[in-house]
Order: C-alpha cells, then structure tokens, then sequence
C-alpha cells in the first residue's frame, strides 16, 4: 500500500503496474510544490493510460506552476479525446501567449465537441471574449453531454450573458444538464434568480435533489424549511444526509418533533447519527 500523502511514495507509485494506483499518484502529486514532483507529473503526461495522462494534466492545471505550460499546450495534440478536454479547460490558468491562442486557434478544428467547448472557454478566459457566443449552441446540442460540457462551461465564465442559457438548462430532460445548471448558479450566487427551487427537491436524479438541498440550504431563509424537512425521508440515504446538514444550518427548536419522527423512521447508521447529532444540537439551543 502507498501513502499517497508522502511524495516519495506517490513517485514509487508511479512505476505500479496497476494504471489506478499511477492515476491515483498523479492525483496526489497536486498538492505538493516542489521540482521533484514537477518532474513526476510532467513525465506521467507520457503514461501508456489515457487516465493517468488526464489526471497528469488536472494536477498541473492545480498547481499552476508556468513551467509545465509547454507541456499542457503539446497535450492539445493528443489523440486521445479526454486528455485533449482537460488540457482545453486547464491552459488558460498558465497565462496568455502567443503560442497559447495560436494552439487554442487551431484546436478548434478538432472533431470533438467536447474539445471546442473547453478550447472556447479558454479562449475566452483568455481575453478573445469574440468567442464566448460560440459556445450558446453547444448548450442546445442533442447531444447531452455535449451540453452538460457548455453549462459547466458558461458557469465558469460566469458572464451575465451566461445566465439565460442557465436558468433554461433547468428544464434539461438530462439530469447532469440540470446538476450543472443549479451548481454553477450557486456558484455565481445567482441562485436567487431561480423559481420554484424547492421543486428539484422531488427530482428524479438523487444527485440533483442533494445539489438543491445545497442551494437551498446556502440561504438563512426559512422558507423552504417544510420541504427540507420532507427531504428526511427520501429514499435516497445521501439525500436524507444532506437534508441534515441544511437542517443543521437553519432548523429551530420548532422543528424538534418533525426530526424525532425522522430519527424513528431512520435506518441508515450514518444518516441516524447525524439526525442524533442535530436533536441534541436543536435540544442545547431550546
């Protein structure tokens, strides 16, 4: 086993045979600042796994260590589609150059979607706001994950020109569309711009109830506290999770018997302790 919090170890880690145990080093390899783990990443962006690279390149973009720019920018040549996206999305916090938007140019024409998405997104990071509405259509693609990618990626930006195609993402039948959507207007703090929130907190994808639930609870209002409350007995155990730590946040003595009926109906353990936690924290404070 490897302690991927010790840099010797995550360098061992990046001769295993395992591609997971190399991915999971190169990961790792983020938090550290020194020339000897620079050298590690930038080496791993020529691993024989397409994971290890992308990650190779995440890592760099974390560090943002202007040395490794050349090597992010050569990235843009790959042949392999998801290092090509994470190294589009990454190159513009290395700075601009010339060499920078002449690559970025050029990597427009790639045939992935994908790829023009977050090379736009640079691009425009990068001073050429020429091209920010290039990237309007690709969040109404037919493809979901093509506009999955053009959310997240006008939530970046964060633009006011972004918060239309935002709020319309709300209604994406695709459940990431929509996880994205509520994340980035969180993000930005235009959650407050959004109707009928607390109507996500019946949506069909766990994971977009739990980023409502987030959304909600980032409020001091007490308006949705009734749905919240509801949210306790959801069939998802994350969900009710999360209800919790909102509920933490918000919730009164007033709502000490709603929390009790929860805990009796609870059988999840972790969920359970933590309703536990929040009666005994609700009960101090009566």
């Amino acid at each position: 086993m490897f302690d991927f919090s010790d840099l010797d170890d995550c360098i061992k880690a990046l001769k295993s045979e395992d591609p997971m145990v190399r991915a999971s080093a190169v990961r790792s390899l983020a938090i550290f600042t020194d020339k000897k783990s620079l050298k590690s990443l930038i080496g791993a962006l020529k691993d024989d796994n397409v994971a290890v690279r992308s990650n190779a390149v995440r890592s760099l973009g974390t560090r943002g260590d202007a040395k490794a720019a050349d090597c992010i920018i050569k990235c843009l040549e790959e042949d392999e589609e998801e290092v090509k996206i994470r190294a589009a999305e990454i190159i513009s916090i290395f700075g601009i150059n010339d060499k920078t938007i002449k690559t970025l140019k050029t990597t427009l024409k790639d045939p992935s979607k994908l790829v023009q998405i977050w090379t736009l997104y640079s691009l425009v990071k990068l001073g050429e706001e020429d091209y920010f509405d290039r990237i309007f259509p690709y969040a109404e693609d037919e493809d979901s994950k093509v506009r999955t990618n053009a959310i997240g990626a006008l939530g970046k930006i964060g633009d006011e020109k972004s918060l239309k195609p935002l709020i319309n993402a709300l209604e994406d039948p695709s459940w990431p569309v929509r996880y994205r959507s509520i994340y980035s207007l969180c993000e930005l703090g235009w959650i407050d711009k959004v109707e009928g929130l607390e109507e996500f907190l019946s949506d069909e994808s766990s994971r977009v109830r739990i980023i409502a639930l987030k959304a909600i609870g980032n409020s001091p209002d007490r308006e949705h506290i009734n749905n919240i409350i509801s949210s306790l007995h959801d069939e998802d155990w994350e969900v009710r999770y999360s209800a919790v730590g909102v509920l933490e946040r918000i919730a009164t003595r007033e709502e000490i018997p709603l929390v009790e009926k929860a805990l009796k109906a609870e059988r999840n353990p972790t969920v359970k302790i933590s309703i536990e936690s929040l009666l005994e924290q609700l009960k101090e404070s009566a």
